[in-house]
């Protein structure tokens, strides 16, 4: 059986701001599973809908090419994941026994796990509302940016849409390597702001 355009929805429906054709060449793939979203958040306001590949969102939304929520997930997750890494740093001996922050982390290391138990919640709640809100920010740029093409205008709103809509999954390696070099800088600058600040300290 061949399948209907569109899903059987009227190509020329307005979703808010764009039309189901122009959301559905937009989104390009798993417009099966978008479009009928996207309808029934126009048609009755609703805001909740659960997208699974969003509990793992820097992935979702790097792939999706929404950069600024990419860069948004990667921090939360990296911020969320401090208590648990410095725990396991001074388990390895990542961190030098001398270092004052090996040893702040050592004397209050319940502290430390229990900061890690809310961390990993919270990393679990973000993640839940990426999940039930993920479509309703990846619906809301669409028409934002199907807007910004049709305003610009001009002889390349094909390169602009091809460019804009769509997947890249060469986004999702590059996220990855982002989010290994966030967590490294945050961890450095963080152990020399602390041991600058003791040194300080120390002074008379």
């Amino acid at each position: 059986m061949e399948a209907k355009p569109y899903l059987g929805f009227d190509p020329d429906e307005d979703l808010g701001g764009a039309t189901i054709k122009e959301v559905s060449d937009f989104v390009k793939t798993n417009t099966i599973y978008y479009l009928p979203v996207f309808k029934k958040m126009k048609d009755f306001g609703s805001k909740l809908s659960f997208n699974v590949t969003c509990l793992f969102p820097s992935l979702f939304f790097a792939n999706r090419k929404m950069r600024g929520w990419a860069i948004l997930a990667v921090f939360l997750s990296v911020i969320f994941a401090i208590p648990e890494a410095l725990i396991y740093m001074v388990e390895s001996s990542a961190l030098p026994e001398q270092s004052s922050l090996y040893h702040l982390v050592e004397s209050n290391m319940a502290l430390f796990e229990k900061l890690g138990i809310i961390c990993n919640a919270a990393d679990f709640v973000v993640r839940l509302l990426f999940c039930l809100f993920g479509n309703r920010i990846y619906f809301k740029y669409i028409v934002r940016s199907l807007k910004k093409i049709k305003n610009d205008g001009g002889n390349f709103m094909a390169q602009k849409l091809a460019s804009m809509g769509g997947i890249n999954p060469t986004n999702m390696i590059v996220i990855t390597l982002i989010k290994a070099g966030v967590a490294l800088g945050i961890t450095m600058l963080g152990i020399y702001l602390f041991e600058m600040l003791n040194l300080i300290a120390a002074l008379p």
